[in-house]
């Protein structure tokens, strides 16, 4: 196979120092590679060892390893590690201010010191809102709670358990991760202690051993960690396994990338070895917050799950689960966990869907709420085996599992600041409602209080009266659900199939009977494998109806469709007890009160939250609580009786007809007996979790009302003791006003948006025809684009004005992409905070604002903006073939007034308003994205050394230092009409200093006005010189704007504008032209730089001739490809563009060197809009320069024509343009060319 020639997409390596010489490999050549002799030969041209490798696709992925590497790949696990440090920098910012909300909270609510009545109880004061809150089961103690809560935010760890099942390679998988062996690998099990891996730059351990003593081993060198600990993390004896270890656990600390964050990874042994291993595994459980987990899967292991070994490990993580909860630990989060299918290289190619389905299916009928996305392919030893080549060689799944950590660990940090921010926002929820309640009627008359005591009072007895009875009413529905699942499984239990499957018995099946003392003992073991066997036909006949979690689910919704009626009732009552006018609505509560998703301040529900989110699984329920296995020792202690030896002979002679005529009596048994009612008992305790939510709210309701009835018995107290009970209540109002808003922002700001993780947001970084490749954003590489590109590069491809930038990109949720627009704010704008800009934010909805879908926190001190829709610079469509002046022009300023008429009814203004920072959408619908609250602009310090440049839409009063008010975006606009229908604004001040533009700044004056709006109607000049007036108060409002703007449809230079498109357009498609018609004539073939030159030879002798239709343009074409044809000398057109052709070509030559570059600048517009969407070279114009003054210093010759002299002209023009910057973008070909 031939090595593919020098070209773009093939790169050149140097290999290392024992291969001196270059070689040329291109990706394609490695991927299309088919047999083991081309591989053989670009392995052998790399230099790369193929060794060990049989299959042609490992041996490529090892080509393609090395191929990325050379091309500058980094290594993927520095780039996850990377990563996570930048999620823990910015969780560790939302819990920094977590935790100062909480300690403000102890503290507003501490202050007030609570007065006592002589029988000691508290009459007024902080203490009596804590009262209430306990009262009503929103807290236990608060001050308790609190500590608790802090205490687990300061953890700045993320604790993950990786267990699995016997040989499934979990040490090979620890081992890969951290990069050198840790953990001892063994064909079995092999850790015996609790290890806990941990980051620091010296490899290190501690043996902590259960009498306190503590075992220090420093200054490990690299590779000795496993051979130093195995004797304390390994028994291999498996009798002594069996024996309790004098260690508790042992503490490793290694430098590995992916700990470097904070993630501690704990290898545990395996559940269900032997009763003293699984202690080990219970007490650290019992004492320790684990925030994920990571289970190995032996994949060959005929469907791959241990279901026993994992639902123990289930068993000992929901058996602790309440204790840790009540201590203030994390609650258990189904959600992160990963599961591994090691030796993945094992299974069968065509065996692969099935098995990964299986091992799904398995699972998911056992772990709580299992996505897909929580289990992956995987195999060590293939991974291992690219490692142990080059470090930098990560393979696909390698990298997939390096990503699912990654995720993992982001979701655990993030819980517990929900889990906590939710808690706190309740807390305050319900104090503000007792205060304000308290404050609102202290001072009522005492008719007017008793009056709305007795109606209150009235109103929630009646509510108290209406939860019993929901109350009653749910439960005859659970009943009578658990009834008709009876039904249904007791008549699949009859049929004859399924009976049969239960009572039929092989030999090696039965009990041997030498293993029994006594008749009873063997009938007791014979009905409990009966039992048995009828708990799996429940698996199998829920496996295939889903009955039970049908039923399950309408209960859970119709518990929470009454639940909401109850809440809704409830918060009615109470903004009754607060407001005179009987409800509140007040813009400063808590969080905004809508009818469709509002969020409620009653507590009633919180249960439900954990009732869905910890949904369990008919299988893990039958397998864990053992329901049948109560029911079978009821079933079993029917039968006993005495029987005599006759009964064992009876076994001895025909143990299989005794054994089914002993199960099918405890079949019917199981059914049939009223009495004791096995199967409704069995049925009943998979409806438990339901039946204990409706526990909860039965007793939660009733707290509720009781609190609200104690408080309005206390505020007739505190009326007795007149003005000095409001005044403690209105200090603490005032101590929570502050606390109260900072925390809806926060909460707006960072838990109630989305919160898009690294992976989320792509970018595209470049197109080739077989397709897309992206990148994750960052919004670090963002500034760098902006730092290294050129002005004109950079506005086409980052677009930024004086403080933000915004880029196009591509948001991958719920395996689909979703075309997003990013916004960041640049350094110099000096912004610390965002959390109440995002706030307010996530609540504009305006057919004209951008729809804020949520932000991402990267490795820059304010998130980026995530916006929905592609948007572009309204500056964009006014150059592009879609622009209609008369049309469009009316409608965009139109929709820009809407939009800045509604942001600032919201508070909120623009800031910068110009051509380029106006968005629109696909649909070519203005959407601003640049709405934030009103500030000071952040002007440069050094203002006698930075030029005017875009600072010029700034108004005058904003210059000056003001605060930036709504007035300033309608100066703004102004500016923005005179663009589009005038010209650039400022045009001859941009270039002088900043300093100088704000002390002689006198807009109409400095923008020529009223001389350069002669051309406009009265109505028009009027919007311009109005807006642009020095005086605030003169500007006009939106709503004069508005009808002003209409008018600006019958401005003539609108017509003007458009025939100038227009014949902007002719030309595009002219040059069209010619290309199809030279392709066609075979001239077009490896030559694109005689291709476009030619297709402006043609342009420039139909400029001459003139046409008007298309029979024309293919005349002048015919002389085209003829004068082409006649020059080249049969050369080929190729030798038109050589240097060294004799001089009587050279004015051809300088011809068609201007016609190519002339075309570029052609074809740059006319890609304007495709440019928008992928990145550009990075490369500035200085060699097309460089021809250009070769061309034109050309030496005229004798007997040049005009029209060459015209030539030589527009060459030197663009000279002066490229010059100044004004020209397009050179496109790709045009840069390969030069």
């Amino acid at each position: 196979m031939a090595l593919a020639p020098d070209d773009d997409n093939t790169k050149t390596y140097r290999p290392g120092p024992e291969r001196a010489q270059t070689f040329s490999i291109s990706r394609e050549s490695i991927v299309e590679a088919d047999d083991y002799g081309d591989i053989f030969e670009i392995a052998d041209t790399m230099g790369i060892d193929l060794g060990g490798l049989d299959e042609i696709e490992d041996m490529k992925t090892r080509l393609i390893l090395f191929y990325n590497k050379c091309e500058g790949e980094p290594n993927y696990k520095d780039v996850v590690g990377n990563s996570m440090v930048s999620m823990r920098t910015e969780n560790r910012k939302k819990r920094e201010k977590l935790l100062k909300l909480l300690t403000d909270t102890r503290d507003r609510l501490g202050p007030v010191p609570a007065e006592r009545s002589k029988d000691g109880l508290s009459r007024r004061g902080s203490a009596v809102i804590k009262g209430f809150l306990k009262s009503e089961g929103t807290i236990q103690n608060l001050d308790l709670d609190i500590n608790n809560k802090l205490e687990a935010l300061k953890r700045d760890d993320c604790t993950i358990v990786v267990s699995g099942e016997t040989s499934a390679g979990k040490s090979s998988i620890l081992n890969l991760m951290f990069g050198e062996e840790v953990v001892p690998t063994f064909f079995g099990s092999c850790t015996s202690v609790i290890t806990r891996i941990c980051y620091y730059k010296q490899r290190r351990a501690k043996i902590i051993y259960k009498n306190g003593k503590v075992e220090k081993i420093r200054n490990i060198p690299p590779g000795e960690i496993c051979k130093k600990l195995k004797p304390f993390v390994f028994i291999e004896d498996e009798s002594e396994r069996e024996l309790a270890t004098p260690i508790k656990e042992v503490k490793i600390y290694v430098p590995a990338k992916i700990l470097e964050c904070g993630l501690v990874v704990v290898d545990s042994p395996g559940i269900g070895e032997n009763d003293e291993m699984d202690k080990v595994i219970v007490d650290f459980v019992n004492e320790n917050p684990i925030n994920g987990f990571l289970y190995a899967i032996k994949s060959d292991n005929a469907g791959g799950v241990d279901e026993d070994r994992l639902i123990g490990l289930l068993k000992v993580i929901l058996e602790t689960e309440k204790q840790k909860t009540e201590r203030g630990m994390l609650p258990f989060e189904s959600t992160c966990a990963l599961f591994v299918c090691n030796f993945w290289d094992l299974i069968a190619e065509d065996q692969t869907e099935t098995v990964f389905s299986h091992a799904y299916n398995r699972l998911k009928s056992i772990w709580p709420n299992m996505k897909e996305s929580q289990l992956m392919k995987f195999s060590a030893f293939k991974a291992k085996m690219e490692c142990d080549i080059d470090p930098d060689f990560i393979v696909d799944n390698y990298k997939q599992l390096l990503d699912n950590i990654r995720n993992v660990y982001n979701k655990a940090m993030d819980i517990r600041v929900l889990s906590t921010y939710k808690w706190l926002e309740t807390v305050l929820k319900r104090s503000v409602h007792h205060l304000k309640t308290i404050v609102h009627r202290i001072d009522n008359s005492e008719k007017d209080l008793e009056t709305k005591m007795r109606s209150v009072w009235d109103k929630l007895n009646t509510l108290k009266m209406k939860s019993e009875l929901t109350i009653n009413e749910l439960r005859k529905q659970i009943q009578e659900e658990t009834d008709e699942i009876c039904e249904e499984f007791g008549a699949y239990l009859r049929l004859p199939k399924t009976r049969m499957a239960i009572t039929s018995w092989i030999e090696n099946e039965l009990p041997d009977i030498e293993f029994f003392k006594n008749f009873e003992e063997l009938k007791a073991n014979m009905e409990d494998l009966t039992v048995a066997r009828i708990s799996r036909e429940l698996e199998n006949w829920e496996d295939e109806q889903g009955k039970i979690k049908n039923v399950r689910e309408n209960v859970e919704r119709s518990i929470q469709l009454r639940l909401n009626i109850l809440e809704d009732e409830l918060q009615v009552i109470e903004d009754d007890m607060q407001s005179e006018a009987g409800s509140i609505t007040s813009e400063d509560s808590i969080s905004p009160k809508v009818k469709q998703g509002r969020r409620y301040s009653i507590p009633i529900g919180a249960v439900q939250m954990q009732m869905s989110k910890i949904a369990l699984p008919v299988k893990l329920v039958n397998r864990m609580f053992k329901p049948f296995g109560k029911a079978g020792k009821r079933v079993t202690s029917i039968f006993f009786e005495n029987y005599n030896e006759g009964k064992l002979k009876e076994y001895r002679r025909d143990p299989i007809t005794w054994a089914k005529r002993r199960s099918e009596k405890t079949l019917d048994n199981f059914l049939n007996d009223k009495q004791e009612d096995h199967l409704r008992t069995v049925i009943s305790e998979f409806m438990k979790e339901p039946k204990d939510f409706l526990k909860d709210i039965e007793r939660k309701i009733p707290a509720m009302v009781e609190t609200n009835q104690k408080n309005m018995d206390h505020i007739s107290m505190c009326r007795k003791e007149g003005s000095s009970s409001r005044e403690v209540y209105e200090r603490m109002m005032e101590n929570l006003e502050h606390l109260k808003r900072t925390v809806t922002d926060y909460g707006e700001g960072y838990i109630f948006v989305n919160d898009f993780g690294v992976d989320d947001i792509q970018i595209i970084s470049r197109t080739l025809g077989e397709g897309r490749s992206s990148v994750p954003f960052e919004v670090s590489q963002m500034l760098e684009s902006i730092a290294s590109s050129t002005a004109t590069w950079n506005q086409k491809v980052i677009p930024r004005s004086l403080w933000s930038a915004q880029q196009n990109g591509i948001l991958m949720a719920n395996n689909k992409e979703e075309s997003v627009t990013i916004r960041i704010y640049l350094t110099n704008a000096r912004i610390e905070n965002t959390d109440s800009e995002v706030a307010k934010l996530r609540l504009l909805k305006n057919e004209n604002v951008a729809e804020l879908l949520g932000i991402q926190n990267s490795d820059h001190p304010t998130p980026a903006f995530v916006f929905h829709g592609h948007l572009r610079p309204v500056s964009r469509f006014i150059r592009s073939k879609f622009m209609n002046f008369k049309e469009d022009v009316p409608r965009i300023l139109h929709e820009v007034l809407y939009g800045l008429e509604y942001i600032h009814r919201k508070k909120m203004v623009h800031m910068e308003l110009n051509q380029n920072t106006i968005a629109i959408d696909d649909n070519h619908v203005v959407k601003l994205c640049g709405a934030c609250q009103p500030r000071v602009a952040p002007l440069p310090v050094d203002k006698d050394r930075v030029l005017a440049g875009d600072f010029v839409y700034l108004s005058p009063e904003v210059l000056n230092g003001d605060l930036y008010v709504a007035c300033a975006d309608i100066y703004a606009f102004g500016l923005l009409v005179f663009e589009i229908l005038v010209g650039q604004a400022f045009k001859d001040q941009r270039q002088q200093l900043l300093s100088e533009f704000i002390d002689n700044c006198k807009p109409c004056a400095l923008n020529g006005c009223p001389y350069t709006l002669e051309n406009l109607s009265q109505s028009t000049k009027d919007i311009i010189q109005d807006c642009l007036d020095e005086i605030l108060e003169r500007r006009p409002s939106i709503e004069n704007l508005n009808h002003s703007v209409s008018n600006i449809r019958n401005e003539p230079v609108l017509v003007r504008l458009q025939e100038m498109k227009r014949n902007n357009t002719t030309e595009k498609r002219t040059s069209s032209f010619c290309y199809e018609r030279l392709r066609k004539e075979g001239m077009a073939e490896n030559q694109p730089g005689v291709l476009r030159a030619s297709q402006d030879i043609q342009h420039q002798i139909t400029k001459e001739v003139g046409y008007n239709n298309e029979t024309s343009a293919s005349l002048n074409m015919d002389k085209t490809v003829s004068f082409l044809r006649s020059s080249s000398n049969n050369l080929g057109t190729k030798d038109l563009f050589d240097n060294k052709s004799s001089r009587i070509r050279a004015p051809l030559t300088k011809q068609m060197r201007h016609f190519s570059v002339e075309t570029e600048r052609y074809a740059g517009e006319q890609n304007d809009s495709k440019a928008e969407q992928s990145n550009r070279s990075k490369t500035t114009r200085a060699p097309q320069i460089s021809i250009l003054r070769s061309s034109s210093e050309t030496p005229q010759s004798i007997g040049e024509t005009p029209s060459e002299h015209l030539v030589a002209r527009m060459t030197k023009s663009l000279e002066e343009k490229e010059e100044s910057g004004s020209t397009g973008s050179q496109s790709p070909s045009r840069l390969r060319q030069s």
